[in-house]
């Protein structure tokens, strides 16, 4: 196990520190906080990511849209038929 870089040991002698620290109880209301705290953090790094690809969905249809409309119409009339011009 190797969370953010911290192996186990190291782990556990930051939990005891916390405990020699702050105490049982408050150590537990603690890693509530910071469990709270890790998970809003998750929950808006995944709503940044997918306004994110939204945006790149979203831009990468309008190229394809302006093409489109930019087209010429296909209709012609007869004095602009290749016909009509060479005599």
């Amino acid at each position: 196990m190797n969370l953010l870089g911290i192996g186990p040991l190291e782990l556990v002698l930051i939990v005891a520190i916390a405990l020699i620290v702050l105490g049982p109880n408050k150590l537990m209301t603690s890693a509530r906080s910071m469990g709270k705290l890790f998970s809003e953090a998750k929950s808006k790094v995944e709503e940044a990511k997918t306004a994110i690809e939204e945006t790149e969905n979203e831009s990468s249809e309008k190229p394809a849209k302006t093409e489109k409309a930019q087209l010429p119409s296909s209709s012609t009339t007869n004095s602009e038929s290749p016909k009509n011009l060479t005599h």
